[in-house]
């Protein structure tokens, strides 16, 4: 016997196929338009792989390991070179130490002799190459023969001496007289011959 389409009641031929839907008997035809069509999904496309950005660091890395490497060997350098500037500048103040005192010990043993500028009331020592006369603290000074009677006699001034520019002769006088005498003429001989009171000769008295 035919089977009947419960959806439609169209008699299936026997030549046709029933279908069951939802446990009913329907024609091809029906069967079609009871399921519903299929809705095609939308495809999936592959996303593009993620491609992270590097810093220029994450991208070189050699590259930033040599600027750190350029750092540290510039650091070393300008350390080395303050260190050898500090040397530099400390040998030149050792220099500079040693050349000052050496000049102090040369002036300390330069050989002086004893001038005055106030007629032979006091006297001063200046190195034995000053030529006298020449100014000292606004005065003429001249040279000073400084001795002493006996071994602790107080020093006094003997004779002054000078040289006459003029005529190029050595002059020699004795304290608080005004007249200058050339030292070749008999009068500087009783000049330059100091004696004591006790009638000895007094002792030459240098710095």
């Amino acid at each position: 016997m035919p089977e009947t389409c419960e959806n439609c009641g169209r008699v299936i031929g026997h030549l046709e196929m029933p279908h069951l839907h939802k446990q009913h008997v329907v024609c091809a035809e029906c069967a079609t338009r009871l399921v519903p069509p299929l809705i095609p999904r939308p495809s999936l496309a592959p996303s593009p792989p993620q491609t992270m950005r590097l810093s220029d660091e994450g991208q070189h890395p050699r590259r930033s390991n040599s600027r750190a490497s350029l750092l540290i060997v510039g650091g070393a350098i300008a350390l080395i070179l303050a260190l050898v500037a500090a040397k530099l500048i400390s040998d030149a103040i050792d220099q500079a130490r040693a050349t000052e005192a050496a000049a102090k010990i040369a002036e300390a043993n330069r050989p002086k002799n004893y001038f005055t500028d106030d007629d032979g009331v006091t006297f001063f020592a200046a190195p034995a190459d000053t030529i006298a006369p020449f100014q000292h603290s606004g005065r003429e000074a001249v040279a000073a023969q400084v001795f002493r009677c006996g071994e602790y006699g107080e020093p006094f001034v003997g004779y002054l001496e000078k040289l006459d520019l003029q005529k190029g002769a050595r002059l020699v006088k004795r304290p608080h007289e005004s007249i200058w005498v050339s030292d070749e003429s008999r009068a500087a001989a009783g000049i330059t011959t100091i004696k004591c009171r006790d009638g000895s000769y007094a002792i030459r008295v240098t710095p």
